[in-house]
């Protein structure tokens, strides 16, 4: 079906920065500690260290790291492999099961390169966030932003798609909450939530008295141009 994702895809996707941050505890992934205004994005990224790297094949640092003791991964059909970790044993499996020894080669050196690239995700990403006290005020200063975005007259892609395999990141999945804006007692779906809490609803109990940023103005950023 057009639209459709492998949900192998979406577990790796889910499962590449806790595996990223596995090698920076081990020493072979490292981050800028600061990067100026003026550095290309390109140029402000976790890498791993070519030094630390170098003349060891890709199993060991997976192996070493932590990594195939925790991952899980599909074969090109779509079906889920056993942990690389054997009970048995108590050792990780060298080869993979179904695959020859160079194939399973190239998916350690793949998912190594992968893992060495974690790219971005979104604020607060783990369930461990509410202990961070940036997760206080970060989530209401998105929300204000979002609102921004949302009153503004640029036109951008609101588009939900309804492909995912984990239940409630769906248009139409239902939430844990109700009676928020009416007496109905029955939870609402995603999208309703979505049009409810539009920052044009009269019926919103709250509204910011404004949409200034002026500690982001004093860094060099126009908030306004963005939106």
């Amino acid at each position: 079906m057009d639209g459709e994702v492998s949900p192998a895809v979406y577990t790796f996707a889910h499962s590449i920065q806790p595996l990223a941050r596995m090698l920076w505890r081990a020493d072979l992934l490292q981050c800028p500690e600061h990067c100026p205004m003026s550095m290309a994005p390109s140029e402000c990224m976790c890498t791993c260290s070519k030094t630390a790297l170098a003349g060891r094949p890709s199993y060991e640092i997976l192996d070493s790291s932590g990594i195939l003791e925790s991952v899980e991964f599909f074969d090109a059909d779509g079906h889920l492999l056993s942990s690389f970790y054997n009970e048995s044993t108590e050792k990780i499996e060298y080869s993979l099961s179904g695959y020859t020894v160079d194939k399973t080669m190239h998916i350690y050196d793949g998912l190594l390169k992968l893992s060495c690239a974690p790219g971005k995700i979104g604020d607060n990403y783990d369930s461990s966030s509410p202990n961070d006290l940036t997760f206080w005020f970060l989530h209401p200063t998105i929300d204000r932003l979002w609102h921004y975005m949302r009153l503004s007259k640029r036109v951008y892609n609101e588009t939900w798609d309804p492909y995912h395999t984990c239940y409630g990141h769906n248009p139409d999945d239902l939430q844990p909450f109700k009676n928020l804006f009416d007496n109905n007692n029955e939870y609402y779906t995603n999208s309703e939530l979505y049009t409810l809490l539009h920052p044009k609803n009269i019926h919103l109990p709250y509204m910011y008295d404004n949409f200034e940023w002026p500690h982001c103005e004093m860094q060099g950023y126009n908030m306004k141009a963005f939106y």
